[in-house]
C-alpha cells in the first residue's frame, strides 16, 4: 500500500500497520499536506450544515457553515501541538493525524443523509430513536480513539502508557473547548429553562 493510494481507509481499518508505513514513507508537498485533510473536514462539516438546514448543498450555506466549522480543525491542530514529537515534521503529523477522522466523517455523512434525503417530518421522527445515533457516535468515538492511539504509537513513537496519556490530553483539550464553544450557549439555555432561571 502506498501513501498515494487512499491511506484514510487503510488507517481506519489497520492503523498500527498503516501509520508505521506512512510515517516511514513521509510525504512531499510542503505546507499543502498540512491543510488538505483539515480543509476536507471543513467541507464535510459545512456540507452537513447545509444539508441539515436546507436539504441541499447551497453555496451560501456552505460558506457560512465553513466559517463556523473551521474552528474544529484549528482546535485539533492546537491540541496536537501540545503532544507533538518535535523530531517529527509537524506538517506531516497534521496530515497523518487527520487521516484518522474517517469514523467521525462516516457518522456525520450518515446523519447528513437523513436530513438531506428524507422529509423533515420523517427526519424528526427518526430522531425519536436517539439511542441509535448515540450508539453510533459512541462507536465512532471508540474507533477514533483506537486510531489516534496508534497514531501516537507509530508516528510519535510513544510507549503504550505515553500514548494513552497523550490521547487523554488530545481528547480533553479538543472536546472540552469544542463543547464549550458549540454547545455552551445552547446548553446554558436548556439548564436555565429547566431550573427556571
Amino acid at each position: 500500500m502506498s501513501s498515494v493510494d487512499s491511506p484514510d481507509l487503510w488507517v481506519a481499518l489497520r492503523p498500527a500497520a498503516a501509520f508505521r508505513r506512512l510515517a516511514r514513507e513521509g510525504s512531499g508537498g510542503g505546507r499543502w499536506i498540512a491543510v488538505r485533510r483539515p480543509l476536507f473536514l471543513v467541507l464535510v462539516l459545512a456540507s452537513f450544515g447545509s444539508l441539515a438546514t436546507s436539504g441541499r448543498l447551497s453555496p451560501r450555506l456552505l460558506i457560512g457553515c465553513a466559517e463556523c466549522a473551521v474552528f474544529l480543525p484549528l482546535l485539533l491542530v492546537a491540541a496536537l501541538a501540545l503532544v507533538r514529537d518535535r523530531k517529527f515534521p509537524f506538517t506531516l503529523a497534521i496530515d497523518l493525524f487527520f487521516t484518522g477522522h474517517v469514523p467521525w466523517s462516516l457518522w456525520i455523512i450518515a446523519l447528513a443523509s437523513v436530513w438531506a434525503f428524507t422529509p423533515p417530518v420523517q427526519a424528526y421522527q427518526w430522531l425519536a430513536y436517539r439511542w441509535v445515533w448515540y450508539c453510533a457516535a459512541g462507536a465512532a468515538f471508540v474507533w477514533s480513539c483506537y486510531i489516534d492511539f496508534w497514531f501516537l504509537r507509530r508516528v510519535f513513537d510513544r510507549t503504550p502508557l505515553q500514548a494513552v496519556r497523550d490521547l487523554v490530553v488530545l481528547r480533553s483539550v479538543a472536546w472540552t473547548i469544542g463543547m464549550a464553544v458549540f454547545v455552551g450557549a445552547a446548553g446554558w439555555q436548556v439548564i436555565a429553562t429547566r431550573f427556571g432561571l
